[in-house]
């Protein structure tokens, strides 16, 4: 006879952020193409349809517009709220007519001098998005960005400083100073599993100080449960093409831009975005989904084996549910009532060796940096 007893754990705090000084995007309607939307906002668009882009040519290579537009409107049951969804087509699309070895379809920083979209030497900016890849989502063994911190003006105009990229295997975090600071190009900053992203709404929060010697923080979170999927800090990163006397902004680009030149088996994909916003002023002042921002993390929930269970299988696996703010798990598990921390895991499982005919003992702490 086995018997394993279960206990409880922990509570959580919440922030709600300002709404005011930023520039934010979100969805209009449940349906529709959302270019007009996109234009109200103050936001550019680039993409392979004649909206998009002066270069194409309706009925020329490269050109899609006989799907229409390639960022739509559409309600998310998951999120409970509208989205954007961004299309991605192997065969149809192209860069803006203009290249033909990739495809983008992209928001970016106002063409206009909205402070909030266009970053001169010196400012901070503070970004806040959500965006969801899809259960099957292939990324581009070159480059798949879904993000990038991009030069305007100058020599290095239009090279990213920053990219966020889904690749086979991994989201990678990538930095690259130009061609006048190749030594302090940090190349891939952070990394984490493909598998963590596929099929989640994560939420992105980023700040960025746009100097030689500025500064770059990235969190990237599971929205449904408040896990760091990704983190990121440097106090001291070449932020800027160019310096304090270059006529050059940074701005960022959404959405996704990748190369067909891959050996991976690339097919079409939609990329969701929840809503998008930019801010000079504070790291609070853009919207967050994020139900757990702050504090310890909730309890887990959903434990099993149940408590009192007997005559479980000795290879019956702890199992459990995520935790709202959690990045790990302690695992504490033997024959004493007040059980020894065995293991810390990042998954929600365990797998300990049982004995038959012995009583065991379990607990499991939701983790964060703040504590247990």
């Amino acid at each position: 006879m086995k018997k394993l007893l279960l206990p409880l754990l922990l509570f959580y705090g919440l922030i709600n952020p300002s709404l005011f000084g930023q520039a934010i995007l979100e969805p209009s309607s449940d349906s529709g193409g959302a270019y007009a939307t996109i234009e109200a906002a103050d936001f550019g668009f680039e993409a392979p349809d004649v909206q998009g882009s002066s270069v194409c040519v309706a009925g020329g290579e490269g050109d899609h517009t006989s799907f229409g537009e390639h960022v739509t409107q559409t309600f998310d049951e998951e999120l409970d709220r509208n989205v954007f969804v961004f299309y991605s087509h192997l065969n149809e699309d192209s860069d803006r007519c203009r290249n033909f070895d990739r495809i983008r379809t992209e928001l970016k920083g106002s063409t206009s001098d909205d402070p909030e979209l266009q970053h001169e030497y010196g400012d901070t900016s503070y970004y806040t998005w959500q965006f969801r890849l899809a259960d099957d989502f292939v990324g581009a063994s070159t480059f798949c960005h879904v993000f990038q911190n991009k030069a305007q003006g100058g020599e290095d105009d239009g090279f990213p400083v920053i990219t966020i990229t889904p690749r086979e295997s991994i989201v990678e975090v990538k930095h690259d100073a130009g061609d006048e600071n190749p030594e302090g190009s940090l190349g891939r900053l952070v990394t984490a599993p493909l598998s963590a992203f596929k099929g989640k709404w994560v939420e992105v929060f980023m700040r960025q100080v746009h100097r030689n010697d500025g500064e770059f923080y990235v969190k990237i979170s599971d929205i449904a449960t408040g896990s760091v999927l990704l983190e990121y800090e440097n106090l001291d990163i070449d932020m800027f093409r160019g310096d304090e006397t270059s006529d050059v902004i940074s701005r960022p680009k959404f959405g996704i831009y990748r190369s067909i030149n891959t050996d991976a088996p690339l097919k079409d994909e939609e990329v969701l975005f929840a809503g998008f916003c930019s801010s000079e002023t504070s790291a609070d002042i853009c919207p967050s989904l994020l139900s757990f921002d702050g504090g310890l993390p909730e309890t887990v929930d959903g434990l099993l084996p149940l408590d009192g269970v007997v005559n479980v299988p000795v290879t019956m696996p702890l199992l459990w549910d995520s935790a709202t703010g959690a990045d790990s798990y302690n695992v504490y598990f033997g024959t004493s009532p007040t059980p020894e921390l065995v293991a810390n895991s990042v998954s929600t499982t365990y797998t300990p060796t049982l004995a038959p005919a012995t009583t065991y003992y379990f607990q499991i702490g939701s983790v964060n940096s703040e504590g247990e």
